[in-house]
């Protein structure tokens, strides 16, 4: 099993494997939900996603509808104890229904415009 340290942190597992492969295969778009191995994504020039990411994400591609996506949310707060501050709810609740930045933004963009995702 490959680990590394992020800074005092280690990452193993997963997190590793993920990084690792998108390297390898040239991806820049990884999903990573543990904060020490999302930071150390970033510094090597990869752009991690959450679970929260990917549902907005897949939302935006129209492969859930707004409804759906919501539910999963919920489920991942209900059933599976995912923290999340109201705050946060709010913001997931506004992105789902309304303007979005970032990551989302971006690869909606690419993918209206044909453009391909590696």
């Amino acid at each position: 099993m490959r680990s590394f340290a992020v800074r005092s942190a280690p990452c193993i597992g997963g997190e590793v494997e993920a990084i690792v492969l998108a390297r390898e295969q040239g991806i820049d778009l990884v999903a990573i939900d543990d904060k020490a191995a999302r930071s150390r994504a970033g510094q090597m020039g990869l752009r991690p996603i959450g679970t929260l990411g990917l549902i907005v994400l897949a939302q935006r591609l129209s492969h859930l509808d707004a409804s759906t996506a919501m539910t999963k949310v919920d489920e991942l707060v209900d059933i599976h104890g995912l923290y999340l501050s109201s705050h946060v709810r709010r913001q997931i609740r506004s992105q789902l229904g309304g303007s979005f930045t970032g990551t989302v933004k971006r690869l909606t963009r690419r993918k209206r415009s044909g453009a391909v995702e590696r």
